[in-house]
């Protein structure tokens, strides 16, 4: 009886042990490249510059940066999403890239599909927990845009408009 008891518990415990499992969400890492650059960064590598396009092709919403507690925050906040199931949707005119470039020499990056993660660029992946990771971006396509107008003697406003 007691051995009957004993191999019962096992199997109870083994399948909530997979049952639990099934439902740890799937990192984004796991899923992309990111998980080889973590692999970089404890071995004390660096990011040395980000690169995000919204994919456009034909606009200027696009930035790049060197500064260290932005590439941070860009870290985190794209790290923070999570990864849920596969999607039969497909969507044509947006693109949003995030490359992260190394003090290597190699970079890596995530590719979305609208709002959805895209793997391969064939397969879309719902995403949760991103809500910081759009903010952030949005924050950043507007601070960057404009220093570049900045740039321009009176900016870009004044020079066209003014």
């Amino acid at each position: 009886m007691k051995k009957i008891f004993v191999l019962l518990m096992i199997g109870i415990l083994c399948t909530v042990s997979i049952a639990l499992a099934q439902d740890e969400p799937t990192t984004i890492q796991s899923m992309t490249d990111l998980g080889d650059i973590q692999i970089k960064l404890d071995q004390g590598i660096k990011i040395g510059k980000v690169y995000y396009t919204d994919g456009y092709g034909f606009s200027t919403s696009e930035f790049s940066t060197d500064d260290p507690d932005e590439i941070e925050q860009l870290w985190k906040a794209v790290n923070a999403i999570t990864v849920g199931n596969r999607v039969n949707e497909s969507i044509t005119d947006w693109y949003p890239q995030i490359v992260f470039y190394l003090t290597d020499g190699s970079h890596g990056g995530v590719r979305f599909e609208a709002h959805w993660l895209c793997i391969g660029g064939m397969e879309n992946y719902e995403i949760s927990n991103a809500e910081s990771f759009w903010y952030l971006i949005s924050v950043l396509l507007e601070k960057h845009v404009e220093m570049e107008e900045g740039a321009v003697p009176g900016g870009w406003n004044e020079m066209y408009h003014g």
